[in-house]
């Protein structure tokens, strides 16, 4: 957007002065003005249809519409998001990360349920459109409690990097993850940087 927004006023800075010169004021913006309702009318089908279009990850896009740290961003911003997410399938019994761990993605339960465990106690359970894992990412610390699943369990990964864009580029979603991040570490300090 920012190299078109360049070119164009690039553009305009070089024909201006040539179209002024050869059709005079009114020329030049009569010439540069009437092709752009001409262009929007051409291309009217095509922009209502990207608004109307429904979102191809629409149920992932709901699912992380539902999580108070993304209900602040915007619908593109979701759109992106849940366009980023990789499907991870683990069978029950299964570790999806322990306690000490680096944390490198942000976890969000499809289907299935898993339990948190510190210090070998279980903490909680989470289910369907439940997620972890952000504490280790907000405040880079290593996870301080163990996920195991407890049943087959399909889960949305998202990866560090797009997670922390998205949550701190937005103050609203920054000030809702400080206010998760600041519930969980109150409750035994246990499930923090999960």
């Amino acid at each position: 957007m920012q190299t078109v927004f360049v070119l164009t006023v690039g553009a305009g800075t070089l024909l201006a002065p040539v179209l002024v010169s050869t059709l005079g004021v009114r020329g030049a913006l009569f010439a540069t003005g009437v092709p752009l309702p001409l262009l929007a009318f051409a291309l009217g089908r095509r922009l209502r249809n990207l608004d109307e279009r429904t979102p191809r990850d629409a149920a992932r896009v709901a699912l992380l519409a539902r999580i108070a740290i993304f209900a602040p961003l915007t619908d593109a911003a979701l759109e992106y998001l849940a366009s980023s997410l990789r499907p991870l399938a683990l069978a029950a019994g299964e570790v999806v990360f322990d306690q000490g761990d680096e944390g490198d993605d942000f976890y969000v339960i499809e289907d299935g349920h898993v339990e948190v465990v510190k210090d070998r106690d279980r903490v909680t359970t989470f289910g369907p459109g439940d997620y972890f894992g952000e504490i280790a990412l907000l405040r880079d610390v290593p996870r301080t409690a163990a996920i195991r699943t407890l049943s087959p369990v399909r889960l949305l990964r998202l990866e560090r990097g797009r997670f922390i864009a998205a949550v701190t580029g937005n103050p609203s979603s920054s000030d809702a993850a400080d206010a998760i991040v600041g519930a969980r570490m109150g409750l035994r300090t246990v499930f923090t940087s999960l």
